[in-house]
């Protein structure tokens, strides 16, 4: 007796192609979710890093700004400190006003009372010899 090859009907042949064909294309399909959940939880830490860093750069602003509108404070104070002594200064017509005074009374002129009591004993001086003529 010969052996006789089984022979499989052609439903079962083109079944079973479909059956390894439908599970390569499964591990192809499970390999591709691999990787993208792998690119997935890479762009999420990225993303995390950056949030970090993007959170610490706007706090960092913050405290700029906040500095700077102290400075800002401290300077609009000065600013009106300055303005207040400047409106304790003498204006342009006091200062005129006091000038007229004094070319008028031009100090540079006056004698002191020690001159003034030698002048006196001077002109006396002169004055008695001529009365006991």
């Amino acid at each position: 007796m010969a052996k006789k090859e089984e022979v499989k009907p052609p439903e079962t042949v083109n079944t079973q192609e479909v059956i390894n064909s439908m599970n390569a294309r499964i591990r192809l399909s499970e390999e591709r979710m691999m990787e993208i959940r792998r690119k997935v939880t890479l762009v999420e830490t990225n993303s995390l890093k950056h949030a970090k860093k993007s959170a610490g750069d706007f706090k960092m602003i913050m405290d700029e700004i906040t500095e700077m509108k102290q400075s800002m404070r401290n300077i609009e104070d000065r600013i009106v400190t300055i303005i207040k002594e400047l409106q304790l200064t003498p204006k342009k017509e006091d200062v005129d006003l006091v000038k007229k005074y004094m070319e008028y009374f031009n100090p540079v002129k006056f004698v002191t009372v020690d001159k003034i009591g030698e002048y006196v004993r001077d002109e006396l001086g002169k004055s008695e010899p001529e009365e006991n003529i």
